[in-house]
């Protein structure tokens, strides 16, 4: 008796490569390049995942050239937008009753937002080694208060030590005495830290009500700025083998 072949599999087994060039081609026609590389991208995703769980025997958009350029923009902000973003950051919040307004719920996790972008724009560390930072990793009593990453949450697997400034040193006080959990930013879903996603999704709302709004500005451009403008005052960032701000 012959059975029929799963869904999936015929589903793939019609798809042919001129069935995704041509996909590709009305999206960056109707959409723009740039949104055609994405649904290229994302069809060799499910693509790939069927051909490893048997449901195709390939994957008909492989290597297929991609129309738009993509080139990674490199956001610096400049002084005066430092200044803005620094003024926001730094306004009082309260809780608003009005409807959209901040709740009682959410004034704790808006306040240990903001504390978390001030830190990288202070200490120009990754963002996820920032948002992950320990209770425990911390030194802040003394003279010279550090923060130590340990190896396991560096990107090249290197303890790092770094130095921290009065206003740092205070930031993190505030956000020790507000978190219940060893991490000094928990996520109220888990018991872990919050995602890295939420401080960027923070980052642009914030960006976004500065007037003039600062534009186009993601996490990792903070790190940028503080190395650029390290460089600028003649401090070295780098450990002779690489730039310590990429």
């Amino acid at each position: 008796m012959h059975l029929a072949k799963p869904l999936e599999t015929r589903l793939f087994a019609e798809i042919q490569r001129k069935d995704v060039r041509e996909i590709r081609d009305n999206v960056a026609e109707k959409a723009g390049p740039i949104q055609s590389n994405r649904v290229v991208a994302l069809f060799n995703r499910v693509a790939n995942w069927a051909v490893d769980e048997d449901h195709a025997s390939f994957n008909p958009a492989n290597r297929l050239r991609k129309i738009g350029q993509e080139r990674r923009r490199e956001r610096v902000l400049s002084d005066d937008e430092l200044r803005r973003l620094w003024a926001a950051l730094d306004e009082p919040l309260a809780v608003d009753h009005e409807d959209g307004g901040l709740s009682e719920a959410d004034l704790p996790a808006a306040l240990a937002m903001r504390r978390a972008i001030m830190l990288l724009l202070i200490l120009g560390q990754r963002r996820g080694e920032t948002i992950g930072m320990t209770k425990d990793e911390l030194e802040l009593e003394g003279d010279d208060p550090t923060w130590t990453i340990p190896p396991q949450r560096t990107k090249n697997g290197l303890s790092h030590r770094v130095p921290l400034t009065a206003t740092a040193t205070e930031i993190l006080k505030e956000a020790i005495a507000a978190s219940p959990s060893p991490f000094l930013f928990p996520s109220s879903k888990t018991d872990g830290a919050i995602i890295a996603d939420a401080v960027t999704k923070a980052l642009k709302r914030i960006c976004a009500r500065v007037r003039p709004k600062i534009e186009g500005l993601g996490a990792h451009d903070l790190r940028r700025t503080v190395g650029t403008n390290m460089r600028r005052l003649g401090v070295s960032v780098s450990d002779g083998r690489r730039n310590t701000f990429a």
